[in-house]
C-alpha cells in the first residue's frame, strides 16, 4: 500500500467485504485537514481490486484538492464498490456500504456518483448519518449544480480565449450522457450551441435524443473532431498516451474526474495550444451543493459561492496561467495545497 503509486500520504484506506450481500469496497480518506472528508460512492465493474483501488486513491485525493480549491470546510475521500451496479445493487448491499461508511467514525461523508442515484443515499442513510444527496433534503441530486459550474467553467474559458462569454453557436463536443452530461448538453442545447455527443448506454442516448437536438458519434471519432470545447463527462483518465494526440479542441472542460492520466498532459495539451480547465475546477458545484445541503440549503448562496469559483477563479487561473507561461492545473494546484497542508 505504502509503495502504490496513488498513495500519496493518504490517512486512511480502508477494505470490506460483507459476505452476506457480497459486498466488496474501498474506503480512501486523504486528507481531512479543513474537515471531514467527503466524496461519492461509486460502484463500477473493475477488472480487478488493484484497479479498484487505485481509483478510489485518485478519486479521494482529487477530493481534497476540489474541496480547498471550492474554499469549503471539507477534506477529500471516496468509496467504490467492486461491481455492476446494474447486477449487484440491492437495498441489503448499499445497506451494508452504510454500515461501512458508519465505521470511518464520521471522518468520511459519502454521496451519489457512477451508479449511484439519491434513492440508493437513502437507503445508505438507513445506516449512517454520514451521507449527503439523499431525496429528503431540499435539492437532493447534485448533478445539475455540477453541470452549472462546467457551463461557468466553459464560459470563462471561452471569454479567454475569445473575448465572448456567450456560447451560442459554438461547437461543443461532450463525452458521456449520464446525469451531468445529459444536463451539460440540455443547458448547452438552450444556450444555442452545436452538440455533437457520445454515450455507451442505449437507454441514456435514447433519453437524451428524445430532450434536444445533437449529433450522435462514436467516442473515438468524437475526440478527434475539430470542435470548440471538448467536455469529458464520463469516466477519468480521458487524456493519456494513446490520445494525447487526438484532441484538435481549443477548450476541455468536462465534468468528469480526473481527465489527466498522468499530471504531465497538462504541459503536452498547453504545447498543443489547447486550454484546459482543471477537472476540479470545472466541475466543483456538486461539492459545493453537497456541502450545502449539509449546512443549510440556501440556493442563491450555491450558485453565487459555483459562480464565484467556476467563472471567477477559472478566468483568473486562466489568465494567471497565461502571464507565468504555467499550466492553470499547477496553480490550481498550489492554490489547493497553500489550504490544505499540514502546518
Amino acid at each position: 500500500m505504502f509503495q502504490h503509486p496513488e498513495f500519496k500520504d493518504h490517512e486512511r484506506v480502508a477494505m470490506h467485504y460483507d459476505a452476506a450481500t457480497g459486498l466488496k469496497a474501498f474506503i480512501a480518506i486523504h486528507n481531512t485537514v479543513r474537515g471531514p472528508a467527503l466524496g461519492g460512492c461509486r460502484i463500477y465493474p473493475y477488472a480487478s481490486p488493484r484497479q479498484a483501488l487505485t481509483d478510489v486513491l485518485r478519486l479521494s485525493r482529487g477530493m481534497t484538492y476540489k474541496s480547498a480549491f471550492a474554499d469549503l470546510p471539507l477534506g477529500g475521500g471516496k468509496m467504490v464498490i467492486i461491481g455492476d451496479p446494474k447486477i449487484i445493487k440491492t437495498p441489503e448491499l448499499l445497506r451494508a456500504a452504510g454500515r461501512f461508511v458508519h465505521a470511518q467514525n464520521g471522518q468520511y461523508i459519502t454521496a451519489e456518483d457512477v451508479g449511484m442515484t439519491s434513492a440508493d443515499c437513502d437507503v445508505i442513510a438507513e445506516m449512517t448519518p454520514y451521507v449527503s444527496g439523499v431525496t429528503s433534503l431540499q435539492c437532493g441530486d447534485p448533478s445539475p449544480s455540477t453541470a452549472y459550474s462546467v457551463e461557468y467553467a466553459m464560459k470563462a474559458a471561452w471569454k479567454f480565449h475569445t473575448g465572448k462569454v456567450s456560447l451560442k453557436g459554438v461547437y461543443c463536443a461532450i463525452e458521456g450522457l449520464g446525469n451531468v452530461g445529459f444536463e451539460l448538453a440540455r443547458r448547452l442545447y438552450h444556450l444555442g450551441a452545436i452538440l455533437y455527443a457520445s454515450e455507451l448506454d442505449r437507454a441514456k442516448m435514447a433519453r437524451a435524443r428524445a430532450a434536444f437536438k445533437f449529433t450522435e458519434m462514436d467516442t473515438k471519432a468524437l475526440r478527434k473532431m475539430h470542435v470548440d470545447i471538448y467536455a469529458p463527462c464520463a469516466l477519468g483518465s480521458v487524456v493519456n498516451e494513446d490520445t494525447i494526440n487526438e484532441f484538435h479542441a481549443q477548450v476541455i472542460c468536462g465534468s468528469a474526474n480526473n481527465v489527466l492520466e498522468e499530471p504531465k498532459y497538462a504541459d503536452l495539451l498547453r504545447g498543443q495550444g489547447i486550454i484546459y480547465v482543471p477537472d476540479y475546477v470545472a466541475n466543483c458545484g456538486g461539492i459545493i451543493d453537497v456541502h450545502y445541503q449539509r449546512s443549510g440549503y440556501d440556493a442563491v448562496k450555491v450558485k453565487k459561492h459555483i459562480q464565484k469559483i467556476a467563472y471567477t477563479m477559472t478566468l483568473s487561473l486562466l489568465r494567471r496561467a497565461k502571464k507565468d507561461s504555467r499550466t492553470p492545473a499547477e496553480i490550481a494546484d498550489e492554490i489547493a495545497e497553500q489550504r490544505f497542508q499540514r502546518p
